[in-house]
């Protein structure tokens, strides 16, 4: 499952495509290694219990693990979902890694918009 791990994420926007295969369709792309309090909880959302896709996959999963846990960071990811890429945070939780989808900077709205539309 954890096959590649480029070194940054091109941009902080989700894209669709139709026809075309996303980069991350079979894997999860890391775009970088971060302390867990760096990310805003309000864009965590959904989160997964991942698994090693078999006996290939297992080392990298286990790797990736024990690098989170030794390091006490977590992992900005890139992922398919649906037809669609998406932005995660990977952590380690109970010895399994874990994916949390998370809200592009784009689609989040700021503290004073929100607060001017109620008032």
């Amino acid at each position: 499952m954890f096959s590649r791990f480029p070194s940054s994420c091109a941009n902080d926007s989700g894209w669709h495509t139709r026809g075309n295969q996303l980069p991350t369709a079979k894997a999860v792309e890391i775009a970088a290694f971060v302390d867990a309090d760096s990310i805003d909880p309000v864009r965590i959302s959904d989160s997964y219990y991942l698994a090693a896709d078999g006996q290939v996959a297992a080392k990298p999963d286990a790797l990736l693990r024990k690098a989170l846990e030794r390091s006490s960071k977590v992992a900005v990811a890139k992922f398919a979902w649906h037809g669609r890429e998406r932005l995660g945070l990977l952590r380690v939780r109970e010895g399994a890694n874990v994916l949390h989808s998370m809200k592009w900077r784009a689609a989040m709205r700021s503290g004073r918009a929100g607060q001017a539309a109620r008032a």
